[in-house]
């Protein structure tokens, strides 16, 4: 399945372990409950993808971008996200268990009770593209901190964050 491009695809509950989608683009895609542990997804879009359930365990997530997508319960434990988008993606009970998540795009996801146990968090980016950068280390400072900034229908307030030139800006959450 490297580069597919498969829109609005009926993969419920489908079994793909360890297969390879290398730059597959899944537009719509009903993925819920489908079993992708141990894929290679690299360069894969999942745009607006329902993948409630899905399982991801130790996949291959370079360059992977999940926006808008629905990740309600999925399981991605173990796995190496890197380069990523979980932009406007939903992010309720998701499992990030010993996963490494860097240099990712979270801005203006739903995060709720996330499993972290275990996960790398670093180089969080929650600013928009044409913003300066923003950066934190953890899912739960990129969701406090973007509604401090941005909040609902808000221009982004940078007058209370210190950087050297407000080009790029890095928060720790501890």
């Amino acid at each position: 399945l490297i580069n597919a491009k498969l829109m609005c695809a009926q993969m419920a509950g489908a079994d793909r372990r360890d297969a390879d989608l290398t730059g597959a683009l899944l537009l719509s895609a009903q993925l819920e409950g489908a079993d992708l542990s141990g894929a290679k997804l690299t360069n894969a879009r999942f745009i607006r993808a329902n993948l409630t359930r899905a399982k991801m365990i130790r996949a291959d997530l370079i360059r992977t971008n999940f926006e808008a997508a629905d990740l309600t319960e999925a399981d991605l434990s173990g796995a190496t996200f890197y380069e990523g988008s979980l932009a406007a993606a939903r992010l309720i009970n998701t499992s990030f268990e010993g996963a490494v998540l860097a240099s990712c795009v979270v801005r203006g996801c739903s995060l709720w009770e996330p499993k972290l146990q275990g996960a790398r968090q670093l180089h969080l980016i929650i600013s928009a593209p044409e913003e300066p950068v923003v950066v934190v280390d953890s899912l739960e400072a990129a969701l406090y901190l973007h509604h401090r900034l941005y909040g609902e229908g808000r221009e982004p307030d940078m007058a209370g964050v210190t950087g050297r030139d407000r080009k790029s800006t890095r928060l720790n959450s501890s």
